[in-house]
């Protein structure tokens, strides 16, 4: 088989250079229940996952028998391998993984899986022969011309990424478009070869006598070099590197802006701040950031989510507790451009590596430049539930306040409130202490930011103050409602993300007076 090239794929871990977070982003939770997905591409492609003394490390970290073990070194002179001299072999796995644009931690995890050449202490010779299980199949008997643990590994790693790559169709993967492969296929239409004819794939595959869909090529790979749903790799892999879920396969929308935002976020505790960005990443992924506490001082955690990049002009992040737990879900709201045709919420997992839900709603896209979805716990209850506010272009002429069902299909309440419509690049709402606040930042009659807090019904006011602060231009600042004090009563900061006397984003704490400060916080993030 010819073996053209080398085709490095890593995984940039990056953060955004709009942030200046300090400190790696968080590592997935290690999870690896899913027979539908055995493995995230990102984490599959990583070859830059580990070096060669990294590997050395953790071999010599886990089991006697490849710590000092040696074989054959392996070389691609652009028509035949040659093997010849002694290396280690953890010269043998780098040097393969980077061959193949494998992760090495792959590599790792297969030859523990098939012969426990890794942590186990019997280290009999014929473990090196099948190391990788390449040309060994179940029904006995191994292949004599891969024999050896370099052959092993260099021949296994490319089964494994010829299968990754395959599986979905890219016949130029190595060169080897000539090559028929005869592994499971993810859903699309492919060819197996470049001779062949294309095909569509449904992307299910028969495993142990029963149908199993394959969501990527990673997980296809894994089941055609090892066809059985009693997996041990995903476990192994887990244990040792972390989550077999990775970051997402997407990019960086062009001549979009950041859409980066921050709100407030309960862990079961206090309230802190969290800071999403939406596009304009490090990694291409919708980000999340979030401080220790409001004074945003120091990063708690940095995590990039499995969704790719979008437009803030379209979509945005929000923070929930639905199911009454005091955790802070994050939910991915789609306002228009949706492929339901309805304004869609989608839910996350706290690791924001897997969702939780995707809802197509009731309610047809709508521009949100005219309305928002925020998330309210009005009733005391202690859980949020999801309401539209329609700022403007209502039947009603007024602010009109809809309130969802959980399921998101029906609607709880309906209410034209007792304010006129209103641009909402002058004005908000926000929800705090189980009552909704309209916060007008500018074009106040006072010509300070106002907040005024509706009674339940949304028909009469609780209160209209004129704070102390001087109206703002709302593209520039935020209001966000945060229980800080971990006591159930929140307070509202005002978030300033640029023109900031510090040239760092700032947070500003009012009272419940709204007319003196109780925090000044320079944060360590420079203007957004």
């Amino acid at each position: 088989m010819n073996k053209l090239k080398t085709i490095v794929f890593i995984l940039t871990l990056a953060l955004t250079p709009l942030l200046s977070v300090v400190g790696p982003l968080s590592a997935p939770a290690a999870n690896a229940d899913s027979t539908t997905r055995l493995m995230d591409n990102s984490v599959f492609d990583n070859v830059g996952s580990m070096n060669e003394s990294q590997i050395q490390a953790f071999l010599a970290a886990h089991g006697p028998c490849l710590v000092n073990y040696q074989d054959v070194d392996f070389n691609w002179n652009g028509t035949t391998w040659s093997y010849g001299g002694s290396v280690s072999a953890a010269h043998i796995i780098y040097k393969a993984a980077q061959q193949w644009g494998i992760n090495p931690e792959v590599i790792i995890t297969t030859l523990q899986k098939e012969e426990s050449l890794v942590s186990g202490t019997s280290c009999d010779g014929w473990r090196y022969n099948s190391a990788m299980g390449y040309g060994c199949p179940d029904s006995g008997g191994c292949d004599v011309k891969y024999a050896g643990f370099s052959r092993q590994v260099l021949w296994g790693s490319w089964q494994l990424m010829f299968g990754r790559e395959r599986s979905e169709g890219n016949l130029a993967w190595d060169g080897d478009g000539g090559v028929t492969y005869v592994g499971f296929m993810t859903q699309g239409t492919f060819q197996r070869c470049g001779s062949c004819s294309a095909a569509y794939y449904n992307g299910y595959a028969t495993i142990d006598g029963q149908s199993i869909y394959l969501e990527n090529g990673s997980t296809a790979s894994l089941y055609s070099y090892t066809p059985h749903l009693n997996q041990s790799f995903p476990g192994i892999f887990a244990g040792w590197f972390g989550s077999v879920y990775g970051y997402c396969n997407g990019g960086n929308l062009t001549n979009v802006p950041s859409g980066a935002k921050i709100m407030g976020q309960r862990f079961g505790g206090p309230e802190t701040l969290t800071l999403s960005v939406m596009n304009q990443t490090g990694t291409g992924c919708i980000e999340a950031h979030t401080w220790t506490n409001v004074t945003g001082q120091q990063w708690a955690l940095h995590t990039a989510s499995n969704s790719p990049s979008a437009d803030p002009a379209n979509s945005e992040i929000l923070t929930a507790d639905t199911n009454g737990d005091g955790h802070d879900e994050m939910y991915k709201v789609d306002y228009q451009n949706t492929g339901s045709g309805r304004i869609e919420i989608h839910g996350w997992s706290p690791s924001l590596l897997q969702w939780t839900s995707h809802v197509a709603t009731n309610r047809p896209a709508v521009n949100p430049a005219d309305a928002r979805v925020i998330a309210a716990d009005l009733d005391g209850s202690g859980h949020d539930s999801f309401y539209l506010v329609q700022f403007r272009n209502t039947s009603s002429g007024m602010i009109e306040v809809h309130g969802w069902s959980p399921s998101l299909q029906q609607w709880t309440s309906h209410i034209a409130t007792n304010r006129p419509a209103i641009d909402p690049a002058d004005a908000t709402v926000v929800a705090a202490n189980h009552q909704l606040y309209l916060v007008q930042y500018r074009n106040t009659s006072s010509g300070m930011i106002e907040i005024h807090g509706w009674a339940p019904g949304e028909q009469q006011w609780t209160s209209h103050i004129a704070s102390n602060r001087p109206a703002i231009n709302p593209a520039d600042a935020t209001i966000v409602a945060v229980d800080s004090s971990g006591t159930g009563h929140q307070q509202f900061y005002l978030v300033q993300y640029r023109n900031t006397g510090s040239g760092m984003v700032e947070v500003h704490g009012w009272a419940d007076s709204l007319q003196q400060w109780v925090l000044h916080s320079a944060t360590n993030e420079p203007a957004l």
